[in-house]
């Protein structure tokens, strides 16, 4: 395959970035419902005993910090209630997740307590990672567990959450969790032993992917029982946020659960997205502006703008700024847009989008002809910008 976004011939950048796994400390890993439940959604304990022996592997053995990012209660739920279908009235999917979590959190609390480690339940909304003290709270919250050896078991609050607040599926969370906590590696487990090169049974694996682009998206396919939320789309997307701060993926089969110690030794095991870059040095404040601010618009900008950018030495100034889309107050989140509509990153601005308007495209000298503050400050400065 030609596209170099998709590396499956480049077997040394695949090695290196495997071995690089051995120095992962803090792991999150996300298990899907197709993983802990039957078609029916009836919760599979064996299974959920063999992968939680794994992470109490990790844990005792190997020191690593888990935080684990867990579906399924909504499934035990409508198992418990002897549904033959996940209902689809919010109320019902509500009540099923109230009498699901309990469940699922009980099944989870027993194995771990047998392998001498304590956990515990956290439940969030989007609006619990995007209000900035809310987001503090659950960032020293994660801190304070892992201090104490404690593994945080996380899932969406699906008993209050609406589609206002909703994160929407636990792949994206997953990937939040994991930027918010600076993890050094997000897990996803799943039904499949990787990316495969079609939906065909005769499809390959692809060992590693460098670089999460459109057409790597595009050998995604559906999710696998009525009970899940995503599918290999989500998971492509979350492992695309995540190597955006320097995170590298993993998405592994679930089934053969020794599969995450060996994978974590370096074994060419399901499919290695991104590597370990310095970007995950990337301060908290910026993270948070990146991915759980909610941007109230949009500033496109030409191509000696954007190449500015890039080299993350210049701020944004009116000058390479050639549209201006929304309402917005100085200080608001924007996105930062080429013409050809290609997201370069995000930022804070000086100014409202009515002041940018005026003065767009315009240098320094002539804005100062009818409004000195105005030409004195960039529109976005580059400690205030979060760049892709």
């Amino acid at each position: 395959m030609a596209n170099k976004s998709i590396n499956q011939n480049s077997l040394a950048a695949n090695l290196l970035a495997r071995q690089n796994l051995k120095s992962c400390k803090r792991i999150v890993i996300k298990i899907g419902t197709s993983s802990l439940t039957d078609s029916q959604g009836t919760l599979k304990q064996e299974q959920v005993r063999k992968l939680s022996k794994s992470i109490a592997y990790l844990r005792n053995k190997l020191k690593k910090e888990i935080l684990l990012v867990t579906s399924g209660a909504i499934g035990a739920g409508v198992a418990a209630l002897g549904l033959a279908k996940r209902p689809t009235a919010l109320p019902n999917l509500q009540m099923a997740a109230a009498i699901g979590q309990s469940r699922l959190m009980s099944v989870y609390s027993d194995l771990f307590t047998q392998e001498g480690i304590l956990c515990a339940q956290v439940l969030l909304t989007h609006e619990d990672l995007k209000n900035r003290s809310r987001h503090i709270n659950a960032v020293n919250t994660f801190e304070a567990l892992l201090s104490h050896d404690v593994i945080p078991i996380i899932n969406e609050n699906d008993v209050v959450a609406v589609a206002e607040i909703k994160v929407g599926d636990n792949d994206t969370l997953a990937a939040m969790v994991a930027i918010m906590c600076k993890a050094d590696l997000l897990v996803l487990l799943t039904t499949s032993d990787g990316v495969r090169t079609s939906a065909l049974d005769s499809a390959t694996r692809i060992p590693f992917i460098g670089l999460v682009s459109a057409k790597t998206i595009s050998l995604a396919h559906g999710k696998s029982n009525q009970f899940s939320t995503g599918g290999m789309k989500t998971k492509l997307l979350a492992c695309r946020n995540a190597a955006r701060v320097g995170i590298p993926s993993l998405i592994l089969d679930s089934a053969d659960s020794s599969k995450i110690s060996n994978a974590l030794n370096g074994d060419d095991l399901g499919t290695l997205i991104g590597e370990v870059r310095q970007e995950k040095k990337i301060h908290g404040k910026k993270r948070y502006m990146g991915f759980f601010q909610d941007s109230k618009g949009i500033l496109k900008i030409d191509e000696g703008a954007a190449k500015s950018l890039l080299k993350r030495t210049s701020s944004l100034l009116a000058v390479g700024i050639t549209q201006v889309i929304g309402r917005f107050k100085a200080g608001s989140v924007v996105e930062l847009r080429t013409g050809l509509n290609q997201e370069l990153g995000r930022g804070l601005t000086s100014f409202s989008s009515s002041q940018i308007r005026q003065i767009c495209g315009k240098r320094s000298v002539e804005i100062a002809s009818f409004d000195v503050k105005l030409a004195h400050k960039p529109v976005v400065h580059k400690d205030q910008m979060f760049l892709l």
